[in-house]
């Protein structure tokens, strides 16, 4: 696998995360 360690590189991956969560929960909101 590969190590992060960088603060700044984890916000984004989270961030880009929670963008993928929203539109799949706007898509599909019943579940």
């Amino acid at each position: 696998g590969t190590k992060i360690n960088n603060p700044d590189e984890l916000k984004l991956i989270l961030s880009k995360l929670e963008q993928i969560l929203e539109l799949k929960l706007h898509v599909n909101p019943k579940k």
